[in-house]
């Protein structure tokens, strides 16, 4: 889909159609998850706190509250 890219007037739901075919196609490895990566999101990395969060996601609030310096706690969430 790279010239479909790099053309302003290409419509996403041509790509998607795409990329979709692609992904089902069974040419992608799947060697390492079981199912292509292309696309997705890993959704569990390193271990479950006491919270219910993985640490990976912990460590997104805490880096971004580190990061913006501030007095009283940001709330990340993991999930969108």
């Amino acid at each position: 889909v790279a010239a479909e890219l790099a053309d302003p007037a290409s419509a996403i739901l041509d790509i998607e159609r795409k990329v979709t075919q692609l992904t089902r196609s069974g040419e992608l490895p799947v060697d390492n998850f079981g199912v292509p990566l292309a696309g997705s999101l890993i959704p569990w990395i390193d271990k479950q706190l006491d919270n219910g969060q993985s640490r990976e996601e912990w460590k997104g609030q805490a880096e971004t509250n580190k990061i913006l310096n501030t007095s009283s706690v940001i709330p990340v969430d993991g999930l969108c």
